[in-house]
Formats: C-alpha cells, structure tokens, sequence
C-alpha cells in the first residue's frame, strides 16, 4: 500500500502568485544494454512515477528508486504572476538558435528551458543593471532627488 504525500493546505487569501522555476539533480541507478536505453527507462520511471505523485503520492521505497532522497534542488527563478509587478523583457526560440548557427529542432522544451534560465541568470549578473539605467535615461525616466546627508548640519528656514 502507498504512503499518502502530505501536502500542506491551501492558504486562503494569498495576495500574490508566483511560478517558480526550479532544477532537480539526482542520481538514479539504471541497468541497460546502452546509454540510450538507460535514458528513455530513467525518463519512463520518472514520468510514471511524478503522475503517480499527483494521484496518490510516493513511498519511501519508490523515492528511493528515483534518488530523490538524495536530490539536491536549486530555485531558478521566480516569477509573479500578479499583474503590472513585473513586465518581460525578453524571449528566446528555437529559431533564433538556428538563425546564430545552432541545431534546435532536436531540442526539447526542458532544453530551452534550461538555457533561459541561463541565459538569465547571465543577464541578470553582467548586464541587466547597467542597461535598465541606460535605457530609462533614454527615455526621460527622471532619477530620484539625492537624500539627503544625515550629517549635515540643519539649516533654518
């Protein structure tokens, strides 16, 4: 008989929602004849098992299986899906893959995932910044008044 997943209850009045994107790395133990094989078996056993997670939940055993116990995961982003907090900026496609000289057409929505995500993460650490600066100058998006110096000495009115 399968251990029934707790799961924790839904909160009632949530003010935002968010997509979270997250990667999964674990190990799974996979006997084949060759390395295709043991990729389509890890993905049957996978798929299978995550609807099984929705319906009824997994054992300990079946957790095991898969290496989930041992899973290490990592948070790749988060998005509000509440209006007017965030506005994108960009998008990427197969086509422009090809178009810069790569084969997309073999790639899979997870493959494209993954590198938005880093893509991203890139983006974000070596040129958002600079550019959102450059780029709301540009277009007359006034700066904040200085704050004032906390030091300085109060004038009189």
């Amino acid at each position: 008989m399968l251990e029934e997943a707790s799961q924790p209850a839904p909160q009632e009045s949530s003010p935002f929602e968010y997509e979270v994107f997250y990667s999964l790395s674990a190990l799974m133990l996979v006997h084949a004849a060759q390395a295709l094989e043991a990729g389509e078996t890890a993905f049957a056993k996978l798929h299978t098992l995550v609807g099984k997670m929705r319906t009824t939940g997994l054992s300990p055993t079946e957790a095991d299986q898969i290496g989930l116990s041992n899973a290490m995961v990592e948070i790749d982003s988060v998005n509000s899906l509440s209006p007017r907090e965030f506005y994108q900026i960009a998008s990427i496609a197969r086509t422009d893959l090809e178009v810069s000289g790569f084969e997309a057409a073999g790639l899979s929505d997870a493959d494209m995932q993954r590198l938005s995500r880093q893509m991203s993460k890139d983006y974000i650490e070596n040129f958002f910044w600079d550019s959102m600066k450059r780029q709301a100058a540009a277009i007359g998006i006034p700066p904040k008044p200085p704050e004032p110096d906390p030091s300085a000495p109060n004038k009189p009115a």
